[in-house]
């Protein structure tokens, strides 16, 4: 008898366990896509302020362990294919920049090419 062979797709979340003094709490990295882009940075800021590690994005001098720790959460949070592309950043702020970039240009050119189409077809908006 066989079984059928099951597909494994990647978790749209990823847990990590951070135990403080007095509390624990657990995070869920949402997995970055094509579409998301607003929502997932909203919620990896506030990840990473909870952690400690968002000075990393604002600031460009930071200790390297801060750093790292930002940077791993980036890591955590976007498919691998992304990843190869941010293989070469050093610092988590020029990872954080990049993905900004990509995303945002993506955007700016969705809303362009919405632009044309509306003034080709005379649809307000």
């Amino acid at each position: 008898m066989t079984t059928p062979s099951s597909s494994f797709s990647q978790p749209e979340f990823e847990s990590v366990q951070r135990t403080g003094r007095d509390s624990s709490v657990t995070l869920h990295y949402p997995l970055l896509t094509k579409s998301n882009y607003a929502v997932w940075a909203i919620k990896m800021r506030v990840n990473l302020q909870a952690q400690g590690v968002w000075d990393a994005i604002q600031n460009a001098r930071v200790d390297e362990q801060t750093d790292r720790m930002a940077l791993a959460a980036i890591y955590q949070a976007i498919p691998e294919d992304v990843l190869l592309m941010l293989a070469e950043k050093d610092t988590a702020k020029e990872a954080w920049e990049t993905l900004k970039m990509m995303h945002m240009g993506a955007d700016r050119l969705k809303e362009a090419k919405i632009e044309h189409y509306c003034d080709r077809y005379s649809i307000s908006r």
